[in-house]
This record gives structure tokens, sequence and C-alpha cells, in this order.
């Protein structure tokens, strides 16, 4: 009966990390997306006698939308994985 429960616990702690592994693997991917936008945008700025900055205003609302995405989804995660961490401390302390 408690080696059941152990494995049922274990399995589920399983399928949480790898939910969050994936959930972090799509906020580093648009990390990644973001750094590169902030990248073109610097070249922008400082090519402006080249580039019209009106030609950038897209990709500026786009890092916006990016970098907030990107918030929410780490506060989110943050919060699942301090959850299950609280979780895991009361069912240690029974």
């Amino acid at each position: 009966m408690v080696a059941d429960k152990v494995k049922e616990l274990e399995q589920e702690n399983i399928l949480f990390i790898r939910e969050m592994a994936f959930k972090l693997e799509s906020v580093n991917d648009k990390a990644m997306m973001a750094c590169s936008l902030c990248n073109t945008l610097f070249t922008a700025f400082y090519c402006q006698e080249t580039y019209s900055i009106r030609d950038f205003e897209g990709a500026f609302i786009l890092l916006g939308d990016l970098t907030g995405d990107m918030r929410d989804e780490l506060k989110e995660l943050t919060g699942s994985a301090f959850d299950s961490v609280r979780k895991g401390e009361k069912a240690s302390t029974k």
C-alpha cells in the first residue's frame, strides 16, 4: 500500500517535471527570439541614415509582446514550482 503510494507520487513528480521542462523550453525559445529582435533593433537605431525607424515599429510591438508573454509564463512556472515544493513538504511531514 505504501509502496503503491510512493510510486504514484513519483509518477506525478515525473509528469510535473516533464511539463515544467517543456514550458521552460518554450520560454527559452521566446527569449532567444526576443534577443535576436533586440539585436535587429539595435542595428536599426545605429543605421538610421540607411533605414527609417518607422520600418521597425512592428518589431517594437513584437518585442513587447514576447517579453510580456515570457514574464507571464515565468510567473506561472515559478508559482507552479513553489506550489509543488509546498505540497512535497506537506506530504513529507505527514
